[in-house]
């Protein structure tokens, strides 16, 4: 054979063994790359770095996230162009990062409709509706989109998903689920009134999503011998005087470590008054004058009391300069040791009266001596702490608690803006000593870009990755020949 010929096949044979190795890679490159994208666009998952001094979780949710003992499933049905996604996703990035017990589960209504619609079913949510689960063995917590969100009146001002995810995770993981029991048979105000500035249903919803079980019913049936009475009792706003035999049970309640939220409106006789003596605190009749620092006769003449600075007390402490709004208020305050009112079994030594509500008369500064004007006519809510015993006065080994408020109005319906809710739901935790939960979580207000629509998506795709694709497969190949 011609050795000429037989260089020139070998020559072509040569180039051609790298031509079709370089075609084969640039196809293999290119659709490795175009698949690892539409399995990320199909099932996207986030990587959380740490964050450091950067992290904005509050110190209540670091503190429950680094105490989990046992593995959290958090399941989240968002679709694309929810507003707040990004939020959301930065949120559970923070989590997972902070505690590997966590595991989150993302679904996209929009990209794969027939798992969101076994995802609803699975956990009766509504469907194609932005929800969230969190679920701890078989214990379960639901939250939709809207208790991801804080709300100022009818427009909603912030998302809110860290209060609502913490929440769930103190639900799905603690012993056992805390009872509110609300009083009714004296006018009370009801946990399931819908009336605008008349019942507790929003903020019965709000302890509902802090994980908590809320009944209703009246004293005795409630506080019976034989009976396993509430967690909390909350008695708001009576109008009717409460009968011996009942104020006789509740006293038996708090000896025995019961927690009370008592909130009494100015001007109606309810009973309590003597037998809050007995506890070292004394409550007076009348509603609050701010302008003269008064008690005032005509409850006509009480406006409303802001409140933005509050005395260093557990349920306060995080709630300084947010105003809480007060519709008519009474005096409640600590009685001094040198003053006998009446009582005979004044229990102060065994207790902690702190005040919590103190008016400050921040918008009356203006010509106002505040300082001297006396405790009594401005603290308008106390706690009281001691330690419990039974009808024998031997110690029980646990605390009885007791929140006393001089008005009951600030947690209608209605007018649960500014700080009333939080201060409310402070309240309640602080009774069933959760005090982890007393932090209010930091505001995200980060500006939330425009969502893209489906013919931007693909502009991105196409652009972003398909044709640097092509063009560095087609550079391959173009160094592939010159380097044969």
């Amino acid at each position: 054979m011609n050795p000429r010929r037989k260089r020139g096949r070998s020559s072509r044979a040569r180039f051609r063994r790298p031509l079709g190795t370089v075609l084969v890679g640039g196809v293999l490159i290119a659709a490795c790359l175009i698949g690892a994208n539409l399995l990320a666009t199909r099932f996207p998952k986030r990587w959380a770095l740490p964050m450091g001094t950067a992290s904005t979780l509050a110190p209540k949710t670091i503190r429950v996230l680094e105490g989990l003992e046992r593995p959290v499933q958090v399941t989240v049905v968002a679709r694309s162009g929810w507003p707040y996604l990004r939020n959301l996703q930065n949120l559970l990035d923070q989590v997972r990062f902070r505690s590997r017990w966590v595991r989150i589960d993302w679904v996209d209504p929009w990209l794969e409709p027939a798992r969101a619609a076994a995802v609803a079913s699975k956990y009766q949510l509504r469907e194609q509706a932005v929800g969230m689960v969190v679920q701890a063995g078989d214990r379960l917590y639901r939250v939709d989109e809207f208790a991801m969100q804080r709300a100022e009146g009818a427009e909603v001002s912030m998302f809110d998903g860290e209060s609502a995810l913490l929440s769930g995770l103190v639900t799905v993981t603690s012993p056992s689920t805390p009872r509110v029991g609300f009083i009714v048979g004296h006018e009370e105000y009801s946990p399931h009134e819908y009336e605008p500035g008349r019942g507790l249903s929003d903020f019965s919803r709000a302890l509902l999503r802090q994980g908590l079980e809320v009944e209703r019913g009246e004293a005795i049936p409630m506080l019976a011998e034989g009976t396993r009475p509430p967690d909390v009792l909350v008695i708001a706003g009576p109008r009717k005087e409460w009968a011996k035999v009942e104020l006789d049970l509740l006293r038996q309640f708090l000896r025995g470590g019961g927690r009370i939220l008592l909130m009494l409106d100015p001007g109606v006789t309810t009973g309590f008054a003597e037998w809050l003596l007995e506890w070292g605190i004394f409550v007076g009749g009348n509603a609050l004058h701010p302008l003269s620092g008064t008690w005032a006769q005509n409850l006509d003449l009480s406006p409303l009391v802001h409140v933005r600075l509050y005395p260093n007390h557990p349920v306060t402490a995080s709630l300084n300069g947010i105003q809480t709004t007060f519709f008519g208020v009474r005096s409640v305050f600590p009685m001094d040791g040198s003053t006998d009112r009446g009582s005979e079994n004044v229990v102060r030594w065994s207790a902690l009266i702190q005040p919590m509500l103190i008016h400050d008369f921040e918008e009356f500064e203006e010509g106002f001596d505040v300082a001297a004007t006396p405790l009594e006519n401005r603290c308008f809510a106390v706690s009281f702490q001691g330690g419990a015993e039974d009808d024998l006065g031997v110690d029980l080994g646990k605390a009885r608690r007791m929140v006393v408020v001089g008005d009951s109005d600030f947690l209608v319906n209605g007018r649960l803006s500014g700080g009333n809710l939080d201060l409310g739901l402070h309240m309640v935790n602080w009774l069933l000593g959760r005090e982890f939960l007393l932090q209010r979580g930091p505001e995200d207000k980060t500006p939330l870009p425009p969502p893209l629509d489906r013919d931007q998506r693909l502009r991105l795709l196409t652009k972003g990755l398909v044709m640097p694709t092509v063009v560095l497969a087609l550079l391959g190949m173009i160094i592939g020949l010159f380097r044969r």
